[in-house]
């Protein structure tokens, strides 16, 4: 018998499966800090966000991942996907299973 979390596995394996954008590296901001690779990522590069504190759009990319993979990112970390850097400015969205970082794409 399959129980709700194996269930909800099942769901987030085809979520990531169908719009995964293929593996990135996460890097943290401190010296020296070892890069965590082979992480899947769903890159968004129009992220619109209102809340309470703050509204953005525009150049902002989001970088989207399965919490299990990597448990939380820190401002000034870098994602590499691909040939492209993205420089994480906050994590706006953690639901426990998946997490979205605002990051700004360096030039």
């Amino acid at each position: 018998m399959v129980g709700f979390a194996d269930a909800l596995d099942a769901m987030d394996d085809a979520i990531e499966a169908s719009l995964g954008d293929g593996c990135a590296s996460y890097q943290g901001p401190e010296h020296g800090a070892v890069p965590v690779c082979g992480i899947e990522v769903m890159v968004d590069h129009a992220l619109a966000q209102a809340g309470a504190g703050a509204m953005f759009q525009g150049n902002v990319v989001g970088i989207t991942w399965r919490k299990r993979y990597l448990a939380s990112v820190d401002k000034g970390g870098i994602w590499q996907h691909g040939r492209r850097r993205f420089i994480v400015e906050a994590t706006v969205a953690d639901d426990g299973d998946w997490i979205t970082a605002a990051c700004m794409e360096a030039k």
